[in-house]
């Protein structure tokens, strides 16, 4: 980040913060947490196929696929927590909804860009219910921070970009109030063959394999 100038509330979010050194864990405590930073596709991969525990492997398949699917009960501080976040959760996704329409019209006239899927654009199929059923946010619907885009070049183009990127946290995780990005067919969806990954969108249906996926 040392090589741009970012505004001060922008680094006071997405510079702030370091993930635990030994194990790239994003959320405290960190024996609790599902949460982690990717040095690489390779590791995310690693991580998301449970290889990288060792030892401690089934402990953290209870807790990465239990806990994530099923839940378990809120601490008191953790729940107050979540009250807190919630006062100010119409103004955060205000800008998350202004910050992905901007993002999503920057990447449609990008070159390397093959397409962009957010139904914020008026060109998506579902604009017309987007427009219908969402609020306004400065006089566009607000469509969610979340958005997908094909870099050209395919699985190894999508790679590349994700390992170059500076700004954002290569993270599978989203709701949070940092810019997250991930390339599901090397990482999250690895696992599957191609017709799987193409049935479970990790590779878009108009492109190949270069498909990223990004909470503004």
């Amino acid at each position: 980040m040392a090589d741009h100038r970012f505004q001060p509330e922008t680094l006071a979010i997405h510079a702030g913060q370091i993930p635990d050194s030994a194990t790239g864990a994003r959320a405290l405590p960190i024996y609790q947490t599902t949460s982690f930073v990717f040095d690489s596709a390779e590791h995310a991969a690693a991580l998301f196929n449970l290889q990288t525990f060792g030892d401690f492997g089934f402990t953290m398949r209870c807790r990465m696929e239990t806990l994530r699917v099923y839940g378990a009960a809120l601490a008191p501080a953790s729940a107050w927590q979540v009250l807190q976040g919630v006062e100010t959760l119409p103004l955060r996704m205000e800008r998350h909804c202004r910050n992905a329409r901007a993002v999503a019209q920057f990447l449609r006239a990008h070159p390397q860009v093959s397409w962009v899927d957010y139904p914020g654009l008026p060109d998506h199929p579902q604009y017309g219910l987007i427009e219908r059923q969402m609020r306004q946010v400065e006089g566009a619907p607000g469509a969610s921070g979340l958005l997908a885009f094909g870099v050209r070049g395919g699985i190894a183009a999508g790679v590349r970009f994700i390992e170059s990127a500076q700004f954002m946290s290569h993270l599978a995780n989203i709701g949070d109030t940092r810019t997250l990005i991930i390339h599901p067919a090397s990482t999250t969806h690895r696992q599957l063959d191609e017709a799987q990954q193409a049935a479970a969108r990790a590779v878009h249906s108009r492109t190949d394999s270069g498909s990223i996926r990004s909470p503004a």
